[in-house]
């Protein structure tokens, strides 16, 4: 896997956007919600910015969507490269418990913050306008049984709801039952000759689901680790060009405004399920197009493997799991402080940066000390419980 540590720069970037997307998302909402009355601009430049693909520096359902089709192309590619079914059976058994440790540790530092009245998004809503947005989270009693509850069951069952320790949670059981998806293909199927028409059908039953991500990841690593000759095909740079800028057009499609009056309404289609249908399979087309680009490309592959990028790969779970708790608490406090004393832009500049300097320390500490043991622990628990009998 040491070959593909470029995916780790394009989760990295990724994850990273998702971060910035929360951050304007409190400041300025307007990004999100297109309405004149959100704006913190006279020139309402940041209105303009939402119905644009300009929107991709905070675009974080496509950040998402990256996640997931990356999720069902890693998970599977060391199967269509060794064709080893042990690593498969190994990893769906070690999935949950890789998951939950780190998802669990999460929670714990939200009920602690929530049970010492230290989240302050109430009033930062009071300060950014973003009523809409940050008053619906940590308002409500914390309880120790029920936050072990939704950290071990219902996140990975149920999804989770506004009473939720950490909201950025809703991704787990998308990838936790989409990771099972794309192990039971494998074992089922990974080797039969006729598996892309097996891809297909899923395709179009999942088609209207973030599920079909990964079989698109699974189907990319699938034609990458086989060397199909749709790899040979964009090997001309003006193709790879159109397919990388169609795949962040598609990536751009705005995630909360309305679509009927830009250029995005020519790509919401009610059978999709209307505008946030429309959203989620053109965000996954984007995602998977330009993963798909990447795949092909040595200078894209050299990009990603910077070493920062690889750095904001190695903390990109920890970084996503933290970040959340750390704005709504920190950043709050902060921005509240500030407010008395300097201007609205200048304070959010100062508060992001500071903010985001604690979000990196404290998620390469959770990525050392309990992302990274949930793993050891998971092979260990693998190690003793199932593969000794």
């Amino acid at each position: 896997m040491n070959n593909l540590k470029w995916l780790d720069g394009i989760r990295g970037l990724a994850a990273l956007v998702v971060v910035v997307g929360h951050y304007l998302c409190a400041y300025y909402p307007s990004v999100f919600t297109g309405s004149v009355k959100d704006s913190h601009f006279d020139g309402l430049i940041d209105v303009r910015l939402a119905d644009t693909p300009f929107n991709l520096f905070w675009n974080g359902y496509f950040a998402v969507s990256i996640f997931f089709v990356l999720s069902g192309f890693v998970l599977s590619t060391k199967f269509f490269s060794s064709k080893d079914y042990s690593f498969i059976v190994s990893s769906g058994i070690r999935r949950y418990v890789r998951l939950v440790i780190p998802v669990t540790f999460s929670c714990v530092i939200a009920y602690c913050l929530l049970k010492a009245n230290l989240f302050f998004n109430e009033g930062l809503a009071n300060y950014t306008k973003a009523y809409w947005y940050l008053p619906n989270y940590y308002n409500f009693e914390a309880s120790f049984i029920d936050m072990l509850k939704k950290s071990l069951i219902d996140t990975f069952i149920y999804g989770v709801d506004t009473i939720s320790y950490n909201p950025v949670l809703w991704t787990m059981k998308i990838e936790f039952f989409g990771s099972l998806l794309v192990f039971a293909m494998a074992l089922l199927f990974g080797q039969l000759r006729n598996r892309y028409i097996l891809y297909i059908i899923l395709i179009w039953f999942f088609i209207d689901t973030y599920y079909v991500a990964f079989i698109f990841g699974m189907v990319l690593s699938d034609l990458y680790n086989n060397k199909t000759v749709v790899f040979v095909f964009i090997k001309n740079k003006t193709i790879k060009l159109m397919l990388l800028l169609c795949g962040l057009f598609f990536g751009s499609f705005p995630t909360v405004i309305a679509t009927d009056k830009n250029i995005y309404s020519y790509l919401t289609f009610d059978f999709l399920g209307g505008r946030h249908g429309s959203m989620t399979i053109f965000h996954l087309i984007g995602a998977t197009i330009i993963i798909f680009v990447v795949l092909s490309s040595k200078n894209f592959k050299k990009i990603f493997s910077h070493r920062t990028l690889l750095f904001l790969g190695e903390i990109s779970f920890s970084m996503y799991l933290l970040h959340f708790i750390i704005l709504f608490s920190f950043s709050g406090y902060l921005s509240i402080k500030l407010s008395r004393f300097l201007p609205y832009h200048i304070n959010f500049i100062l508060t992001f940066a500071c903010s985001i300097t604690i979000i990196l320390i404290i998620s390469k500490i959770f990525a050392k000390f309990v992302d990274q043991k949930g793993i050891s622990f998971s092979k260990v628990i693998y190690e003793k419980i199932f593969k000794a009998h």
